[in-house]
């Protein structure tokens, strides 16, 4: 069945069934390798060059994508959304092979170069991403991005576990391979999809005078605070796991498809919630739920503690994170769209920066994961103490 139309007109305020079902094969598709690279590359990286490897691979990216994003974003108004997906594809395909090359050379300047092409991977996915859900009916933000993130979820599942098998039976390079097969499928209904009519304007002017703009300043915090724990948990707690995991890559692997399978479930519930506006007080709850959880993160070591911790994180985590999406969805309708999602990912990635220097800095002075473990309390408290959220309460403002 192919989702090509001859019907070429403006999406529209409507999730098209064509566009979103295109978008799921491709999130299935997609998921499928990277869930498997993604948990494994900082460990790869740990083993290659040690814990200042995996620092410096992570800040070098996003400094790259602080400083070019709004030049990239305007190439993506002027292609739009299926050619900057492909160009995406295409860029991490090549990342994928550079670190191919520090596998088999040992070298990690292949894996520098590598990251130097992340804000192509990253910016030309996710933006018009997000800004394609700003064509769609508002009043269902949550609940299809809650169809796209429980199916990129159960997609992602299998992931660590078959990572952890391909590392033990093949080595670090068939993981990396893996991954550029499952991207290059998941270009093909990518490709089939119509071509879109929207136009996404990125020519603002003086982009970091508006960064420090005084409507944006209320969220900055926010995004900075998520930037910190979500580098945090997907970054560097991997790290850790393998070392209390005795170092077993197949243990891990299993580990993290336990999470994710046990977390999947409530996505959709969730997303539909969101759309009802009334998520503060839950939100809040879970904020300082997950702030505690970060606390005892730096503590626990018994490999049961550590897998209920998580799962119990990841139930919570949805309460916090998947609100935050939909907040700033509705925060960038408000506003000047393009502009707010590049000061979304902006301050994103300057929570990310601050993170791994702040591991970084820790490690030089010789100070272990439970003050490491710290720098997630910080960044998840960080989101709550921005007044946009509590004023807001994920409303509309026009």
């Amino acid at each position: 069945m192919s989702w090509r139309s001859n019907n070429h007109n403006l999406w529209g305020h409507k999730f098209r069934e064509e566009i979103l079902k295109g978008l799921v094969v491709n999130v299935i598709l997609r998921n499928a390798g990277l869930g498997a690279v993604n948990i494994f590359l900082p460990v790869f990286l740990y083993r290659v060059g040690g814990i200042y490897l995996a620092v410096a691979y992570m800040v070098w990216g996003r400094i790259l994508e602080v400083a070019f994003g709004d030049k990239i974003c305007r190439i993506i108004g002027k292609i739009g959304f299926k050619k900057s997906v492909i160009i995406s594809s295409a860029a991490l395909v090549i990342l994928l092979l550079l670190l191919q090359l520090c596998e088999v050379t040992g070298f990690w300047g292949w894996a520098i170069l590598a990251e130097t092409l992340a804000p192509i991977v990253a910016l030309m996915y996710w933006v018009p991403h997000h800004l394609l859900f700003l064509e769609t009916e508002d009043k269902n933000y949550g609940k299809n991005s809650g169809i796209l993130g429980a199916v990129g979820t159960w997609s992602a599942v299998i992931g660590p576990l078959l990572g952890g098998a391909i590392i033990v039976g093949f080595g670090f390079g068939t993981l990396f391979g893996w991954g550029m097969l499952t991207v290059v499928i998941s270009m093909i209904p990518i490709m089939l999809l119509p071509e879109e009519k929207v136009v996404w304007n990125f020519n603002w002017g003086n982009y970091w005078n508006k960064v420090e703009n005084k409507w944006f300043r209320r969220d900055f915090w926010v995004y900075v605070g998520w930037g910190i724990e979500g580098i945090m948990i997907d970054w560097f707690w991997p790290i850790f796991l393998l070392t209390r995991l005795s170092g077993s890559d197949l243990h891990l692997g299993g580990f993290k498809t336990l999470v994710l399978l046990f977390t999947s479930v409530l996505l959709l519930l969730i997303g539909k919630r969101c759309d009802t506006q009334k998520y503060n007080l839950t939100w809040k709850v879970a904020m300082f739920v997950l702030a505690l959880m970060w606390f005892a993160r730096g503590w626990i070591s018994n490999k049961f503690g550590l897998l209920g911790l998580d799962v119990m994180y990841g139930w919570t985590g949805l309460f916090w994170f998947f609100p935050l999406g939909v907040y700033g969805l509705w925060r960038a309708r408000s506003g000047q769209k393009t502009l707010y999602m590049v000061e979304r990912e902006t301050a994103l990635n300057i929570g990310r920066v601050l993170a791994a220097l702040g591991v970084g800095f820790l490690a030089a002075a010789g100070m272990g994961w439970e003050w490491m473990a710290g720098i997630g309390v910080i960044g998840v408290l960080l989101t709550g103490f921005a007044p946009g959220l509590e004023k807001e309460n994920f409303k509309n403002e026009k």
